[in-house]
C-alpha cells in the first residue's frame, strides 16, 4: 500500500514539474528595447553656418527723395535723390530700408560662403570686397531707378591704388553650385579710385544698377603651368554640411573647391608651385570642425584633408591669420 502511494506522488510531481516546463516553454519571449537614434542638435549644414557665422547685414533708413552718402559694414554708399523704383516702376517716396553685406577679409569669405571662383575661363578673382546692397519699403522689394549715379565705396587696403580694378557681379553666393559665379560687368568700365580727405585711404568707386552682388577686383592669373586640386574628406563630410576652399597666400583670392563625387572636392586652374592654404570647414550636429593645410600646389595636386573639432572661436582665430 505504502509502495503504491509512492509510487502514485512520484508521478504526480512528474507531471506537474512536466506542466511548468511548458508553460515557461510557451511564454512570449521579452522584446528588446527599440534603439532610439538622438535627434540632431544645434546647427548642422554649411548653409547654417554661413548664416550663423558669416558677415550680418546691417540696415540703414534713408530718405528716399534726398541724396546722402553713409558707411555701413564697411563699405561707403553713395545714394542720389529718386534713386529708387517700385518693382513695377512707380515713384517711391518717404523712408527706404537700405541693407548693406560688406565681405572684407578671408574670414568673412570663408564664413559667408563667398568665394571668388569667376566664369570666364575659370579664372579666380582677387578681391578688395564682396558687396550686396538691397533696398525694400513696407516689406516690398525696391529697384535702383535707371540712369541713377548710386555708388559703393570699397576701401584699398594698401596704399596705393590699382588702375585695372573691375566690377564682377552674381544673382548670389555658393560654395556648392559651380553654375553660380562672378561674371564682368557687361559696361565693360574700370573702376576709378579717389582718395578720402579724413582717412587718408583710397576708395574704388564702383556704380551699381541693380540689387546685386557685387565684386570689386580683378581676374587673377599667372604665366605658370595650371593644375586642378583634388581634396578627400572622410565619410561624415560632404557638401551638405562642409565647405572646402583654397586660400591664395599674399593675395585677397579664396576659390571653393566643389564636390565632384561624395567627399570629393576640387577646383581647376591653379597655378604649379603656388604657396597655398586648403581650408575645410564642417558642421555635424552643434560641433565644428576644420582643417587648415598649407601646401604648395604640385601637378595633379590630390590630398586627403582630416577635419577636427573646434570650437567657433578656435575656427575663427584660425581663419584671421591666413596669409
Amino acid at each position: 500500500m505504502k509502495a503504491n502511494l509512492s509510487k502514485a506522488i512520484l508521478v504526480l510531481l512528474v507531471l506537474v514539474t512536466f506542466t511548468e516546463c511548458k508553460k515557461k516553454s510557451s511564454a512570449p519571449a521579452e522584446e528588446e528595447p527599440a534603439v532610439v537614434t538622438p535627434a540632431p542638435t544645434g546647427i548642422n549644414t554649411i548653409a547654417q553656418v554661413f548664416t550663423t557665422n558669416g558677415v550680418q547685414a546691417q540696415t540703414a533708413a534713408v530718405s528716399a527723395t534726398a541724396a546722402q552718402t553713409f558707411t555701413a559694414s564697411g563699405v561707403k554708399i553713395e545714394i542720389p535723390a529718386n534713386a529708387f523704383k517700385t518693382a513695377s516702376g512707380g515713384t517711391v517716396t518717404g523712408n527706404v530700408n537700405v541693407t548693406i553685406k560688406g565681405i572684407l577679409t578671408k574670414k568673412d569669405i570663408i564664413l559667408t560662403g563667398a568665394p571668388a571662383n569667376g566664369g570666364t575661363a575659370n579664372k579666380l578673382i582677387a578681391t578688395k570686397g564682396c558687396i550686396k546692397v538691397s533696398a525694400s519699403q513696407s516689406g516690398q522689394t525696391l529697384r535702383i531707378a535707371p540712369g541713377q549715379n548710386f555708388f559703393v565705396n570699397v576701401v584699398e587696403p594698401g596704399a596705393v591704388p590699382l588702375s585695372n580694378i573691375r566690377k564682377f557681379l552674381a544673382p548670389k553666393v555658393s560654395t556648392s553650385d559651380s553654375t553660380i559665379c562672378w561674371n564682368a560687368d557687361p559696361d565693360s568700365v574700370n573702376v576709378g579710385s579717389v582718395l578720402d580727405s579724413v582717412s587718408g585711404k583710397y576708395y574704388y568707386r564702383a556704380r551699381i544698377d541693380s540689387a546685386t552682388w557685387l565684386n570689386v577686383g580683378q581676374k587673377w592669373d599667372t604665366t605658370a603651368t595650371k593644375t586642378s586640386v583634388t581634396i578627400t574628406t572622410s565619410a561624415n563630410f560632404n557638401k551638405t554640411n562642409t565647405a572646402v576652399y583654397i586660400s591664395l597666400n599674399g593675395i585677397m583670392v579664396v576659390g571653393a573647391l566643389y564636390e565632384i563625387t561624395p567627399n570629393v572636392f576640387r577646383i581647376s586652374n591653379i597655378p604649379v608651385g603656388r604657396a597655398v592654404n586648403i581650408v575645410g570647414v564642417g558642421i555635424i550636429n552643434g560641433q565644428y570642425y576644420s582643417a587648415i593645410l598649407p601646401v604648395t600646389v604640385t601637378a595633379g595636386f590630390n590630398q586627403p584633408l582630416n577635419l577636427l573639432p573646434v570650437t567657433i572661436s578656435q575656427l575663427q582665430g584660425q581663419l584671421n591669420i591666413l596669409p
